[in-house]
């Protein structure tokens, strides 16, 4: 792809990103396994999911599960690559491209009466968590491929919703997680640098709600019609905690043109800020963003289980942590 290739010369040109740029593709080594458990806490349980190799058909997948650095478990699971590919087809695809009258059910995946039964096709994903992991244990997911785009913490295991369950985080690769718990750990956040943006002024309820929001976080929120493309990225350059609640815009065939809308109606260039723009951004290293809307957690998985979108963008500029909706919220 030419323009992965141009992004990857051009943030090349910032130092910061380097490390990152030169760890694509390379596994963790066990001695960092065991130094990211220290520094999480012996309460901690790292999860991974891996295709097996096959030479025709499906791949099958398999769970590998570390705990104190070193694994102890893993497991080829009763499901292929090929049917959770099906079901995020099925599921979590827009209905519209399948139906000339979806229903509300459709345009809103997992959100209806059927939702918790659907869900239960993919809990084999999860189950052998039940033999080797505790209630209250903190799991780090790292999923792979069509993984990505499922939403792990609703599985059951044994009839338990594991996010009631267990506390849970999500990573796209352990060594990424390394890297942004580094930054974290040299550069804690300074919570007297926050920013709390949305462009829903129109939404009383939503503009309420987060003037309780900057109370809390001692900050004021900004006036709306203010925002420019400039300014926004200025904020993101600044905080070490961004809140950001609007709409997002995300199309899979254009990934590095998932966007955020600074504006609504959008009716220009400058009324968004886009990846392959805040790839260009250096945040403040060890910061955290978190982004409210429907649209903000979707990304294009490429080869090599690398995801394009902000998922990916704002962990490369800078942020150690993310927080991000993988389907439609009310």
């Amino acid at each position: 792809m030419k323009e992965v290739y141009d992004l990857r010369v051009e943030m090349r040109k910032a130092e910061s990103l380097i490390p990152l740029l030169n760890m694509a593709g390379v596994p963790i080594s066990a001695k960092n396994l065991l130094l990211l458990n220290s520094q999480f806490g012996e309460n901690t349980v790292f999860v991974d999911w891996i295709r097996l190799p096959q030479l025709i058909g499906d791949q099958n997948l398999a769970i590998v599960i570390y705990k104190n650095g070193t694994v102890v478990k893993v497991r080829e699971l009763g499901i292929t690559t090929g049917q959770v590919e099906q079901w995020v087809k099925d599921q979590l695809e827009p209905a519209g491209e399948r139906s000339s009258s979806p229903s509300e059910d459709d345009l809103r995946p997992l959100s209806g009466a059927t939702a918790t039964r659907r869900l239960r096709l993919l809990d084999e994903l999860v189950q052998p968590l039940k033999d080797c992991t505790e209630p209250g244990e903190v799991l780090v997911f790292c999923p792979t491929g069509m993984i990505h785009r499922i939403p792990l913490h609703a599985l059951k295991v044994n009839g338990q919703v594991l996010i009631g369950r267990n506390p849970i985080a999500y990573c796209q690769s352990f060594t990424l997680l390394q890297l942004c718990l580094g930054f974290r750990l040299n550069n804690p956040i300074d919570v007297t640098h926050a920013e709390v943006l949305t462009p829903l002024k129109n939404d009383m309820g939503t503009w309420t709600k987060f003037h309780d929001v900057t109370a809390g976080l001692q900050t004021r929120l900004k006036d709306s019609n203010t925002y420019s493309k400039q300014r926004i990225s200025e904020d993101f350059r600044k905080a070490f905690l961004l809140h950001f609640h609007g709409h997002v815009r995300f199309d899979e065939t254009s990934p590095l043109k998932h966007y955020l809308e600074l504006h609504n109606p959008v009716t220009q260039p400058e009324d968004i800020l886009s990846a392959d723009e805040i790839f260009g951004l250096e945040l403040q290293l060890g910061s955290h963003v978190t982004v409210i809307s429907c649209k903000s957690g979707p990304a294009k998985i490429a080869k090599g289980d690398d995801l394009l979108g902000l998922t990916a963008a704002l962990p490369y500029a800078g942020a150690s942590s993310v927080v991000f909706f993988i389907v439609e919220h009310p």
